[in-house]
């Protein structure tokens, strides 16, 4: 019991830290849709994410073109932003191709904590 209170208490910290503006308008861009999309997703709604498929990939690409911040100018980074926009054209492709949900489901799964290992990352170095 005593393990799940800390989970509990590091999740709220965290989450108030996500909930932040960064100032990376391409990052906050593509933190703005996450929960109207890939929480969505997570909780079995597919909807939006087949209606926006296209949307989050061009914001992941959008965000992995643009100028990075100073301290967020890091291997793990540049990295992690080639990564989710290779996961959102996976999942944009999966969508356009009428891939099943439960495909979709694990594919915006994995997107999801990509974003949120790049997010931990930038928080790490600013």
């Amino acid at each position: 019991m005593k393990y799940l209170y800390i989970l509990i208490a590091i999740f709220l910290l965290t989450t108030s830290v996500y909930a932040q503006k960064t100032g990376w308008k391409e990052l906050d861009t593509f933190h703005e849709m996450v929960p109207k999309l890939l929480h969505t997703a997570a909780s079995g709604d597919l909807i939006p994410i087949k209606k926006n498929s296209t949307t989050l990939f061009n914001a992941a690409k959008k965000w992995q073109l643009s100028k990075l911040p100073k301290g967020s100018d890091t291997p793990q980074i540049k990295t992690g932003l080639d990564e989710l926009t290779k996961d959102c054209t996976e999942l944009d492709n999966a969508v356009k191709a009428g891939k099943p949900d439960d495909d979709l489901k694990l594919i915006a799964d994995k997107t999801h904590k990509r974003f949120h290992a790049i997010l931990s990352e930038v928080v790490i170095n600013n």
